[in-house]
């Protein structure tokens, strides 16, 4: 795709893609972290599809909300800096709607651990999308590649609903389970956290960044570290259910937890040397020489990514086991530290800072996540009270 664009028409794909996201999470209201956690618990399957067509009618009324206000505040020219982008935004803001929904789906299969399942469902149809973005750009550049990536989400939907199961008995009147909502709505707070935590450079420079040429380079190599990323958070939601259906065992949370983080870890270091490589055999003869400093800017994303790596698990085995408070305690805390770094670093050193700020942040969290989390496994393992702090409220 990124041979149909140029440099700077790439950088709007990133900030478009960037406040889609923003929308699609609000709209999500954490629930799929609900769906990862509560349903392995239930034993009926009319009981957990029932859950699952509440949760679709909540997150769309939501995530349509959510997205008339961006519609809003793009329109008064509130969000991104330029008027070309917002318009493409506002577009873009209805395949974020049928994302919204997928994830939801895609969560309910891997709760129900159907991963063999739905990759056989996914594996096809994510190809034909891919290539049905790439043919958009190539054939309609930038506006074909929007465009196909509107439709393309409704594409992956479709074939998800399509592969639901016609078997379950529907039961209208049953109420989604104790206790729903509010993991629902802490993962929310803790997946924003991390996002904003994550994607605050996007927004900053787009404010700060005049060349629009080497803000494009950084997007080519945000997208490639992006894969380190996608990596991690697909371990996550795979792992999730396993802790929350062992949750009460607090020593077998702990002792697999510490086992499937160090390989995650290695696993993530081994990918990125790969990426470094192949994208410095690569990258100038796919690409040429517009997006030569690309690499320059990769080394340190994937360090960053790399840092993050060190503790997802940890905090998969939180959220499984009901301690999403934990995780969203840490993101308020850490985030906010973050986000003042990544300004500091880009308004004083432009594109080059702000992609160190991600390492200084990454390493910050890392640090803070790992000590505490751990320590409150340990002590759970051990049959104690977690340890949680008194002087910050969430």
């Amino acid at each position: 795709m990124v041979r149909f664009l140029k440099p700077e028409e790439l950088g709007e794909t990133r900030i478009i893609s960037t406040y889609v996201n923003y929308v699609q999470m609000l709209g999500c209201l954490g629930l799929s972290s609900a769906v990862l956690t509560f349903v392995p618990r239930m034993g009926d399957p009319a009981v957990r599809r029932q859950w699952l067509k509440s949760t679709l009618l909540i997150v769309l009324g939501a995530t349509a909300g959510f997205s008339l206000l961006a519609v809003w505040l793009s329109w008064h020219g509130l969000l991104m800096s330029s008027a070309h982008t917002a318009f493409w935004f506002r577009w873009s803001l209805l395949g974020g709607m049928a994302t919204a929904a997928t994830s939801i789906i895609i969560s309910f299969y891997q709760a129900e651990r159907a991963v063999k399942q739905l990759a056989g469902i996914q594996s096809v149809v994510r190809i034909a999308a891919l290539a049905f973005c790439v043919a958009g750009a190539w054939v309609g550049g930038f506006e074909g590649y929007i465009i196909a990536g509107i439709v393309s989400p409704f594409i992956l939907l479709g074939s998800l609903i399509g592969n639901q199961s016609r078997t379950a008995v529907p039961l209208h009147k049953l109420m989604l389970p104790e206790g729903y909502m509010k993991v629902a709505g802490l993962a929310m707070i803790a997946t924003l956290l991390w996002t904003a935590g994550r994607t605050a450079d996007v927004v900053i420079l787009d404010r700060l960044v005049t060349n629009r040429v080497k803000f494009g380079c950084y997007s080519l190599a945000l997208s490639i570290s992006t894969i380190v990323s996608i990596i991690n958070a697909t371990v996550q939601i795979v792992t999730v259910p396993y802790f929350s259906k062992r949750h009460e065992s607090g020593d077998w949370v702990l002792r697999n937890a510490r086992k499937w983080q160090i390989a995650g870890t290695l696993v993530c270091i081994g990918v990125s040397i790969l990426i470094i490589t192949g994208v410095a055999l690569l990258l100038k003869p796919i690409y040429g020489t517009a997006y030569t400093v690309a690499a320059y800017y990769l080394v340190p994303l994937l360090l960053a990514q790399c840092l993050l790596a060190t503790f997802h698990i940890q905090a998969a085995a939180m959220g499984g086991i009901g301690l999403v408070k934990v995780n969203t305690t840490i993101g308020a805390i850490v985030v906010p530290i973050s986000v003042g770094i990544s300004y500091f670093m880009a308004k004083k050193y432009g594109i080059e800072g702000a992609i160190w700020g991600q390492v200084i942040s990454a390493a910050f969290y890392a640090i803070v996540q790992s000590v505490w989390g751990w320590e409150i496994l340990s002590r759970r393992a051990r049959g104690q009270r977690p340890v949680m702090p008194t002087h910050v409220s969430v």
